[in-house]
This record gives structure tokens, C-alpha cells and sequence, in this order.
């Protein structure tokens, strides 16, 4: 996944943007990006770093109201960093389903959670995927042969009917960091 931002101490008006994450070619969108980093400035309004494509929670800050922006590009938005002027400070939640990293923390506070991840996997339409009952998942047809499930939480099995040959891709990405 991308880089999260940088935060480079007292005096430092503006947080570093979140790294680009990885763009699936299963469904199209953007996985894993950065949170932006946060921003101190003891004298005056700081800028947090916005949140990179693919989740990336958006960076807090120590005073002012320019919070970073949270990623809100792809399927899942990701949250917004948070100022020291409000009750609740710190870096913005990296976007559920998407291994997006949570955003820094200007001063005080804490650095936003990373999102949760999610598994992809790309099969051709003529098979039909069982999904075990602790799992939870969608599948979407994409018209050209194929169809993708993914998978957001839980713990089980799944199979496949017909018989084999079959051939998947598939994505893995884990939950980020905060």
C-alpha cells in the first residue's frame, strides 16, 4: 500500500498526503492507500495530509480546521481527521474493506484505526461459489465472462461447483495500520 504522510514536528503547518495504494484489476478500485500525516504548528492553523487513494484516513491537526481529508474516491469512504479544537482529536479512520492506513495525529490525541481488509476472488460465470455460513460476501457479475465474490469478515470455507479446471485471481489485502 502507499506511504503514510509525514508529521515533522512543532512549527510543521501542513502533513504529508497519504501514499497511493495498489489498483485492482478485478474490480477497479484502489486498495491500500496511505493516511495522511499529521500537522502541528504552535503559533498558528495547521494542515493535516489528506488520506491517499485506495482508504486513507485523512491526517488531524493541532489547531485551526483544515483536517486532512479522508479518501472518498473509491467504494468505501475513508474518514476525516479531526482538529485539536474539537473534543475528539486525532487522525482520521482508514476506510473499512480496504486496508487503507489511518491517519497521523497532529499533538495530542491518537492516530486514526487502519480499515479492515478484504479478500477478492475472480472466477468465470459459469461456476457458482458456496460461501460458508460465517463468512460474509457479495458477488458481482461484470458481464464479460467473469463474475468476482468478495469477502469482508468472518472465518469458514468456500467451494466451488462444476467440476475443475478452474482458475481464479485473486486480491488479498489485509487491514491497515493506524
Amino acid at each position: 500500500g502507499g506511504v503514510g504522510g509525514r508529521h515533522g514536528g512543532a512549527g510543521v503547518a501542513t502533513g504529508g498526503a497519504g501514499g497511493v495504494g495498489i489498483l485492482s484489476s478485478i474490480d477497479g478500485y484502489y486498495y491500500a492507500g496511505g493516511g495522511g500525516g499529521g500537522a502541528y504548528n504552535d503559533t498558528s492553523a495547521a494542515t493535516g495530509g489528506a488520506g491517499g487513494q485506495g482508504g486513507g484516513g485523512g491526517g488531524g491537526i493541532s489547531a485551526g480546521t483544515a483536517v486532512g481529508q479522508g479518501d472518498s474516491s473509491g467504494r468505501y469512504p475513508a474518514g476525516n481527521g479531526v482538529s485539536a479544537n474539537s473534543s475528539s482529536l486525532g487522525g482520521g479512520a482508514g476506510a473499512a474493506n480496504t486496508g487503507g492506513g489511518g491517519g497521523g495525529v497532529g499533538h495530542l490525541g491518537t492516530a486514526g484505526q487502519g480499515g479492515s481488509g478484504i479478500v477478492l476472488v475472480k472466477y468465470a460465470d459459469t461456476y457458482h461459489v458456496n460461501v460458508g455460513s460465517g463468512l460474509s460476501s457479495e458477488t458481482v457479475v461484470l458481464g464479460n465472462g467473469y463474475k468476482y465474490t468478495a469477502f469482508y469478515e468472518g472465518t469458514g470455507n468456500i467451494t466451488f461447483t462444476d467440476d475443475p479446471p478452474l482458475i481464479v485471481d485473486y486480491l488479498v489485502i489485509a487491514g491497515g495500520g493506524g
